[in-house]
């Protein structure tokens, strides 16, 4: 008997069924997929929160004066203003989170491709795109918490802030010295265009924060004979690892890292050049020229008087020159005279630091 195949209509059929099938199912399918990885996205925001509620905990256990009080960013690796934040599943890669009164009120984290908001520790809603910064309002600098005032620094919101505004601080610290309540000034806003040159000092760019008066009072150096520079006191180490360790952890969280250039009349390097988070004033920052804090530039009388204890105190700047006895530094006298002086003198440490 002949074997018969399929006619040419029956294939066309076979593959229009089929097409049907695959036009129904697909979407189906999909849907099931895109269901499942809104749902990953979800889950993880949960381990997220879940993650800051420990990562708190274990802040203060540890002691640490970090108040999650305010709203705060994500960054690409998932830590929340510089903080780690473990968590199982993938992390979150950007947004923020607002925490209020020991819970997360609101916010939006960034997940894969998706963003989760967030309403009272609850995952709301996903759907497609990134997290917008969120940048709660500002008020002023001295009411406004680091958190506000460091989004708002970064967002170039920054109408609410002047240049002479202050702002208490307490530095907590072993170190009898230094541990106390101080005043913070806004000393510069504005930003030269010379700024983006790689051979011109950060110190004088942007948001510039420095203390009104001195915090303690110190040797440069306990040689005369140091060499080096400014990079190479004992000051130097004092300022970078003392005195920014008293800092707020919350503050600490948006101090940048600035590029220092401080001269040292050295005949093997004139320039020096570090990268810190504190740093001392140099005399052109202070003296009212084009590289001028902007606090300085409109002087009075008393333009550079800094107290100690309520006296009137010589205090440090950064520039060093040779001498015949050896390496002598710049510093500020009570009648805003620039005198240079030995490093084994003690003089006032008012260091001023950038935000952003």
């Amino acid at each position: 008997m002949k074997k018969k195949g399929f006619t040419l209509v029956e294939l066309l059929a076979v593959i229009v069924i089929l097409a049907i099938i695959a036009l129904i199912t697909t979407p189906i399918i999909m849907n099931v997929v895109e269901s499942s990885r809104k749902g990953a996205a979800t889950s993880s925001a949960y381990g997220y929160i879940d993650g800051v509620k420990i990562m708190y905990a274990k802040e203060m256990l540890s002691g640490s004066d970090f108040t999650l009080e305010g709203t705060f960013n994500v960054d690409a690796d998932g830590k929340l203003e510089g903080h780690e934040v473990e968590v199982e599943g993938t992390k979150a890669k950007g947004g923020y989170l607002t925490y209020n009164n020991g819970k997360i009120t609101k916010g939006c984290l960034t997940i894969g491709d998706y963003k989760v908001t967030i309403e009272n520790d609850t995952a709301k809603e996903t759907i497609k795109g990134a997290c917008e910064v969120a940048v709660p309002q500002a008020k002023s600098f001295a009411d406004d918490s680091w958190a506000t005032i460091i989004a708002n620094v970064r967002a170039g919101n920054t109408d609410a802030y002047n240049v002479g505004d202050t702002k208490e601080v307490i530095l907590t610290s072993d170190d009898e010295e230094i541990a106390g309540t101080y005043t913070l000034r806004i000393a510069n806003k504005s930003t030269p265009s010379e700024c983006s040159q790689e051979d011109f000092s950060q110190t004088a760019c942007g948001f510039v924060i420095e203390f009104e008066d001195i915090i303690t009072t110190h040797e440069m150096d306990t040689k005369d004979t140091i060499m080096g520079g400014w990079p190479a006191t004992e000051l130097y180490g004092y300022l970078t690892n003392n005195i920014y360790n008293a800092l707020p952890n919350d503050l600490k969280l948006g101090i940048r890292d600035t590029i220092v250039i401080s001269k040292s009349d050295l005949e093997d390097k004139p320039i020096l050049t570090t990268t810190d988070k504190l740093y001392l004033l140099s005399p052109s920052e202070v003296f009212g020229g084009t590289k001028s804090l902007d606090y300085y530039k409109n002087h009075n009388s008393s333009w550079c008087i800094k107290k100690y204890n309520g006296s009137a105190e010589n205090w440090w700047l950064r520039d060093a020159y040779a001498s015949s006895g050896g390496i002598e530094f710049e510093s500020l006298d009570i009648d805003c005279d620039n005198v240079s002086v030995s490093p084994t003198n003690i003089n006032g440490v008012s260091p001023a630091f950038r935000i952003g």
